[in-house]
């Protein structure tokens, strides 16, 4: 009964993890593409070359690490 228990609670912890991940990706994702808009905007162009990514690389890498973390 007790393994039962700690079972179930561990996949709760983990389904609430996994929905905390989820909200984070989708509001990376949701700064990420603002930052990309304004950026448009301020450059008559679009994100294309890594230096444009320079003052959000670190919250692009986890968007990345999320995604992977996410898959399936």
């Amino acid at each position: 009964m007790f393994v039962a228990f700690v079972s179930l609670y561990s996949f709760y912890c983990s389904a609430e993890s996994m929905n905390s991940l989820q909200e984070e990706k989708r509001a990376l994702h949701l700064f990420l593409k603002s930052y990309e808009k304004e950026f448009t905007k301020a450059n008559g162009r679009p994100v294309i070359k890594h230096e444009d990514i320079l003052p959000v690389s670190v919250q692009y890498q986890r968007y990345k690490e999320l995604k992977t973390l996410l898959k399936d």
